[in-house]
């Protein structure tokens, strides 16, 4: 009977130890909330080109944020609507139809002044929804409006123009691709392409998907280019764009062909 007894306290004691050691773990362990990671999506560009980038536009999940941290963020009064992007990625990729008036907008840039003669670079992906054999200019980025010579639309822009070939110009001089030999990356097919300007002063440069353009200069003609108007993404244009990225120096052969490697943006 006391042996009973005996195993019996024997075990409560056990019991109690053990459930005031949980106690005390319990107490002195505080625990950490688990707050999930969303990366940013200007992680995507290269750690060496994110000082110089004034505006990034990866409209992920249809978002028309700036995502360089500088707050340059475009507005949308059109129908121009998020689209899937070059790796599938739905609404993470902005659409647009030339007949319903769709563009993007950012009212009166100021953080552009000066931008169309100072050295900088823009790097984007397009796919091109028009690839008939017309010459319709249809704008990627620019600023103002309004078709200038030489194949200009506003103060600058960056276009498709002639069959389709990529353009970019100001009021004074414009730079055409040019798809003959040696260049054979066709500019009329339907696919997404990278696209980048480079611009030293008035010394223009277009890459198509990597390839430096044998291209040729128009101009000189008009005057020199203002800092008026709005910025506009998309206006006259068939087709998706995404991953717009504005630099404020020119890039090298390298960091563009690091740009054109990029997976998708979209986060």
């Amino acid at each position: 009977m006391k042996n009973s007894i005996f195993k019996i306290m024997f075990v409560m004691m056990i019991s109690t130890l053990l459930f005031n050691c949980q106690n005390d773990d319990n107490s002195n362990t505080p625990v950490t909330p688990v707050t999930p990671v969303t990366p940013n999506a200007i992680d995507c560009i290269p750690v060496n080109l994110q000082n110089s980038l004034i505006a990034f536009y990866p409209f992920s999940n249809g978002s028309l944020n700036d995502a360089s941290g500088n707050n340059y963020h475009l507005t949308n009064s059109t129908t121009a609507s998020p689209g899937t992007d070059r790796n599938g990625n739905a609404t993470c990729a902005f659409h647009f139809k030339k007949a319903n008036g769709d563009y993007l907008e950012y009212v009166n840039p100021v953080f552009l002044n000066g931008f169309a003669l100072q050295d900088f670079s823009i790097s984007l992906w397009y796919k091109n929804e028009n690839t008939q054999a017309n010459s319709d200019f249809e704008l990627l980025i620019g600023r103002d409006d309004g078709f200038h010579c030489p194949n200009t639309n506003g103060q600058w822009s960056i276009a498709l123009y002639d069959l389709r070939k990529p353009n970019f110009g100001n009021n004074q001089f414009s730079i055409n691709w040019d798809s003959d030999p040696p260049n054979s990356v066709s500019v009329t097919t339907s696919q997404w392409r990278h696209l980048v300007i480079i611009s030293a002063g008035l010394n223009f440069q277009i890459f198509l998907d990597g390839e430096s353009s044998s291209s040729f200069t128009i101009g000189p003609c008009g005057p020199t280019s203002s800092d008026i108007g709005n910025l506009f993404l998309g206006k006259y244009f068939d087709g998706y764009l995404d991953d717009v990225a504005i630099f404020n120096r020119v890039l090298t052969a390298s960091e563009i062909i690091s740009l054109k490697s990029l997976g998708s943006c979209c986060m």
